[in-house]
């Protein structure tokens, strides 16, 4: 694992394209992204769907990590469980709706105060936007833990999380 103070977690919605300014301004960052954009300068990917729903598994060829699903077995040398119940043992709570809900999570738990920036290129979820606006929520959440530890979390410009009716 890279030790940098810098993440980037890239999500796939319309600003996902900025990711490359953060990945030029910052060589050296964690780079986490959903399994399914397989985007080779990634330091981990993240699969929490079911293996029948990430059937493209048998087609990667890039092995950086992959967290799986706490109850999946790995069938690869690459696969890892994802630590779900020890970290809701170690917050007290289950509070995750959507894989970038468990990279912050994640990112809180096994990495506490290592991370001084937190860059979220695609990570949108904008109130409009059906199954992702009812996600919001959780991404909210997250993001203020690490806002209340002192995190700076840069949003994509077009995303509407952390801003309310009368922003």
């Amino acid at each position: 694992m890279l030790m940098t103070d810098t993440l980037i977690i890239r999500g796939t919605g319309g600003s996902c394209h900025t990711v490359e300014k953060y990945l030029q301004e910052h060589p050296d960052a964690e780079f986490w992204t959903l399994a399914a954009t397989e985007d080779p300068r990634a330091t981990r990917h993240f699969e929490i769907h079911t293996r029948t729903l990430a059937t493209w598994l048998n087609l990667r060829e890039h092995k950086c990590p992959l967290f799986i699903r706490w109850d999946e077995k790995p069938q690869r040398s690459y696969e890892e469980p994802f630590p779900w119940e020890e970290m809701c043992k170690h917050f007290g709570f289950r509070y995750c709706t959507n894989t970038i809900a468990f990279m912050l999570a994640y990112a809180a738990y096994a990495h506490k105060d290592q991370f001084k920036r937190i860059y979220m290129p695609g990570c949108d979820f904008n109130a409009n936007e059906g199954e992702l606006g009812y996600q919001r929520a959780c991404n909210e959440f997250w993001i203020g833990w690490h806002l209340a530890r002192g995190t700076k979390v840069i949003l994509p410009a077009k995303s509407s999380m952390l801003s309310g009716c009368y922003s």
